[in-house]
This record gives structure tokens, C-alpha cells and sequence, in this order.
């Protein structure tokens, strides 16, 4: 390959790190070692040439989630199996964040699978404020007790993906959440300040945080979204 189109792809893909909030990394188990790319460092708001050692490969990700990490890496290097979650990780600095960790088996040139390799996503990305909504999550012993209920919301404020805590939090008796506009779950008198609210948060790609009761009026439901390419990405809980 040309030196220059080669150095170009190696910014590019620099480029792609920073702007998505996206690390990389590479478990090679033949030989027993663990790559990380610098951003995903950064994430981990570690120097840019740190990686932990090969033996402790998932010590960043809480506890809570190593094991099923472990075995969705062990699935993806033994079977070929990839794999794409959700899970925390602990910063250096003590900070807790949400990211999206994607595999996928790492093969030579024969084809044989060697290990891993995939990318960490923060999903709530870095330099936002921290606010004082999502007291309850499962760092402070939230009622949810298996996580942060998650979604995505498209440009016109549709539900395009939940996780499993976000439909126990939503839709308790099991209605389809998908496709449904993110300020139907609010109670009906403040829906239609919230709609105007919500669109224009996602017209101008705004963070938005919000404490409101929802649609039974039994309780109040705490919000955060944080822009992304399609819509938002939602933090909730109540």
C-alpha cells in the first residue's frame, strides 16, 4: 500500500476514535497478548501507551459484569460467537461509565481463531455534565438491581431500541415499546410542553435532562439523553 494512503487510513481511523468515543482492543490468545488502542485508553483515562496485562484482561469492567464478559470471550475465541453489550467499566480515576463492548474472533492467516478483537463504546460520552437524576442505578444500589435502563430514541423521538431494565421500567406489563415516542411514558398533562421540549433538544442535538411523573401518575420517572448520529441515546430511571 502507498505509505501516504496507509498514514492517511491511520488518521482517519484516529479520527473515528475520538469523534464516536470509540477504543479498540485485541486478545490474542496464542500468544497471550492484550492490545489496546490509545483512545480506549484515554476512555479509561489512562496514559495513551497504557494496557493492562493479558491476565487481567477485563479487570476495568465492575465485577458484576466480568463473569458474563469472560463468557461471551471465551464463546467468541473457543466458537466464533460474537458479541455486543452493555456494561461498566471503572475508570482509573474512579469514574463509573456505561459502554457498549462489541467482539468478534480474531483469526490468522489460515483462518483459525486466535482470540478476540472488537471495540468499547462510551455510551454516555465523556465531557457531559454529570447531573443529579439516575440516583437509583445499580452503582448505588438501585431498584433496577441489574443495571441502567437504556434506550435509543430516533430523530423523531421514537423508541428505535430498549434493554431488558428499560422495558421492566416502561412497559411492566409487557407492551411494545419500540416505536413509541419517548414523551408518551410522561403523565398527559406535561406532554405536550415535553413534545416541544424533546423535538427541539433533538432538532439542535442538545443533551436534555428532565424529572417527571409518568403516564399512572404513580411515580416519578428521571430522564437523560445524550445526542448521537440517529436520535439519542436515553438514560432512565425512576
Amino acid at each position: 500500500m502507498d505509505p501516504v494512503i496507509a498514514d492517511s487510513a491511520g488518521n482517519l481511523l484516529h479520527l473515528v476514535e475520538r469523534s464516536a468515543f470509540v477504543g479498540f482492543w485485541r486478545l490474542d490468545m496464542r500468544h497471550q497478548q492484550l492490545y489496546w488502542s490509545e483512545q480506549l485508553a484515554r476512555l479509561h483515562g489512562a496514559p495513551a501507551d497504557y494496557t493492562p496485562t493479558y491476565a487481567n484482561a477485563l479487570c476495568h469492567f465492575v465485577k458484576e459484569h466480568r463473569a458474563e464478559l469472560d463468557a461471551r470471550m471465551r464463546a467468541c475465541h473457543e466458537k466464533g460467537t460474537p458479541f455486543d453489550v452493555e456494561v461498566q467499566v471503572d475508570s482509573l480515576q474512579g469514574r463509573r461509565i456505561w459502554v457498549r463492548c462489541v467482539g468478534q474472533p480474531l483469526r490468522d492467516e489460515t483462518g483459525e481463531i486466535i482470540g478476540a478483537e472488537g471495540l468499547v463504546q462510551e455510551i454516555a460520552p465523556a465531557g457531559h455534565a454529570i447531573g443529579t437524576l439516575l440516583r437509583h442505578t445499580v452503582s448505588m444500589g438501585g431498584s433496577l438491581g441489574s443495571g441502567e435502563a437504556f434506550a435509543t430514541v430516533d430523530k423523531q423521538g421514537r423508541i428505535s431500541y430498549a434493554n431488558e431494565q428499560a422495558e421492566q421500567l416502561l412497559a411492566p406489563a409487557g407492551e411494545m415499546l419500540i416505536g413509541r415516542y419517548i414523551w408518551s411514558f410522561f403523565q398527559k398533562r406535561a406532554r405536550l410542553s415535553l413534545e416541544e421540549r424533546f423535538r427541539h433538544a433533538l432538532e439542535k442535538r442538545q443533551t436534555i435532562e428532565l424529572e417527571e411523573m409518568d403516564a399512572q401518575v404513580s411515580h416519578w420517572l428521571e430522564l437523560r439523553g445524550f445526542p448521537s448520529a440517529r436520535g439519542w441515546r436515553c438514560t432512565c430511571a425512576t
